[in-house]
This record gives structure tokens, sequence and C-alpha cells, in this order.
């Protein structure tokens, strides 16, 4: 019976010894990141390049499996981006963000948000999931569920950039930028932030949304389409022009022309050596200037001018 005993015990032993030697394999296995080589907590990150500082970040974790010029910086908050003294993204936060002082560069993921600054005026506020910024170039490059927000101007985009120096944002094809009942897409979008003033290239939409009268009665959708729109949004009412191949479209009327002049304000539309016709009937007028007011759904032939009726052949 002891010998029994002996045995089962032996077995028990061989049995647990299996064990740890498999839970310190998957225990390796899990451990095969970099050796952490710096640890520290609530604490402050400068990253300095020739003497000139580079960013500051404010942080709950930091780590590096190098030195602290090669860090992982981890919840970070209140972080400031410098370019030769001069800052230009405020108040930034993020997940997580790789710091490399040496090669001057930053790189944000699983989301960050920031406030981009211009001088004196209004800064513009920045999210996305991801942030690759480069101080030698000047640039930041910015990914994946981006939202750009001046005031009344909302862009959405999955990739764009920012030309520091320039103060200019860049947005691809994929690009939606809203204003209060207005919704503009393109190709390009080039934002100039010194001016305010954005340029929509290739492909240009845009849609005016109805608007509500008094009788509660919904006007119809305007659609606008051009080669090239450049708007001026300094003011609380954005003042456009469009050119090449503008074409205008409203509750059954169509009017098309060379170039347009649209005061956001006053809710018109000035089109320039153009012509327009309507669905009820067959007429198409030619002018020199073609006034679209939208709240009134009205087309209107300005200065020199000449009609065109089609008259239906008799069977």
């Amino acid at each position: 019976m002891k010998k029994y005993y002996l045995l089962i015990a032996g077995l028990l032993i061989l049995l647990g010894a299996a064990w740890l030697l498999s839970s310190a394999g998957r225990l390796e296995a899990e451990n095969t990141g970099p050796e952490k080589k710096i640890e520290l907590a609530e604490t402050t990150v400068r990253g300095y390049k020739d003497g000139r500082l580079l960013w500051s970040l404010q942080s709950r974790y930091i780590w590096s499996a190098l030195n602290i010029d090669h860090a992982v910086v981890e919840n970070i908050y209140n972080g400031r981006l410098y370019d030769n003294g001069r800052l230009l993204l405020d108040d930034f936060s993020a997940r997580k963000v790789q710091a490399n002082a040496p090669q001057e560069r930053l790189y944000a993921d699983k989301g960050f948000r920031a406030t981009l600054r211009r001088g004196g005026q209004q800064p513009v506020s920045i999210w996305g999931e991801q942030l690759n910024y480069s101080a030698a170039a000047k640039r930041s490059t910015l990914q994946k569920k981006i939202l750009v927000v001046d005031r009344g101007t909302r862009i959405n985009a999955s990739k764009a950039e920012i030309d520091h120096a320039a103060q200019q944002l860049f947005f691809g094809k994929d690009t939606v930028l809203t204003r209060p009942d207005t919704t503009l897409t393109a190709d390009e979008l080039t934002v100039d932030l010194k001016n305010d003033i954005f340029t929509a290239r290739s492909n240009v939409r845009l849609t005016r949304e109805p608007e509500q009268t008094a009788n509660e009665l919904r006007r119809a959708k305007t659609l606008i389409s051009a080669d090239t729109l450049q708007a001026d949004v300094s003011g609380n009412f954005a003042q456009m022009t469009l050119s090449g191949n503008v074409f205008i479209e409203q509750a059954g009327k169509q009017a098309s022309g060379r170039q347009a002049l649209y005061n956001e304000k006053e809710n018109l539309i000035y089109l320039s050596d153009g012509e327009y016709s309507q669905a009820e009937n067959a007429a198409v007028v030619k002018a020199q200037k073609i006034i679209v007011d939208i709240a009134a759904e009205k087309f209107t032939a300005a200065g020199a001018a000449e009609a065109s009726i089609i008259l239906p052949r008799k069977q």
C-alpha cells in the first residue's frame, strides 16, 4: 500500500512539473514584446532636436525599450507640438504615442484630438484615429475617421494632410464638407487657414437643402455642379465662385454657364453667359446673366437675352 501511495505522489509531481513548464511557455509567448528599459508614471516628456523644443506631452504612463528619445507615451493629455517655438497643435490628447526625437517624428494611434492654432484667428478642432507628425517636414498626416470643425464648417474624411508652414489642409475625394443646409463633395479640397478660403476641384457637387416656408411646405433642393469652387468663409456667410461647366438644377428648372457667383447670405446665384430651361415648357433662354433665387425658386434673365421655343412637329 505504501508503494502505491508513493507512485500516486510521483505521478502528481510529474503532472505538476509538466503544467508549470507549459504555463511558463505560454507566459514567454505572451511577453515577446520589447523589453522595457525605462518606465515613468504621471510625468511630462519633452522632445528636443538641436536645442529646439519639438513637443511637450503630459502622460499617465511612459515606457521605452531604448531611451527617453524613443518613448512610447500612453494616455496623453494637454500635449503641445511646436515648430521653432511656434505652437502648432494644442490641447493634444491621445491613447498612445510613439515619439522619436532624433528623427523629429511623433506617431499617435488609437484615437487623438487636437486644437490647430493659426495665429490670432480662432483655432480649428481636429479628431481622428491616427496622426503622423514630422517636425522636419513641418507636416502632419491624419488618417481614419477624421473630423475637422471650424466654426460653422465641418469636414469629414478618411485621410488629410496639414502643411504647418503654409497653414493649409489637404483632403482627398472621399471628403464631405457641410455648412448649415449645405453639403459639398469633390475629388480634391484645400483649406487655406490663414485666409479662411477653401477650394474644391474636380467633380464638385454642392447641395443646398430645401427650406421651411411660412406655410410649412418644403421648398425644392438645389443641386449645383462645377469643375472648381472657391469659397471665402471669413464671415458668417460664404461667398463662392464656381467655374467650368457650371450646372444648376432646382424644381424642374435647369441652368448652365461658364461661371457663377453664389452669395450664401442672399441665397442668390449669379450665372454668367448661360442659359436656362424648365420642364413645363420647351423654351430655352440664353442671357448675359442669369439670377437664380434659391429661396423663391426663381430663374431670371438679366442683360442681353434671347429665347428659343421648340414647337412640336405636326404628324
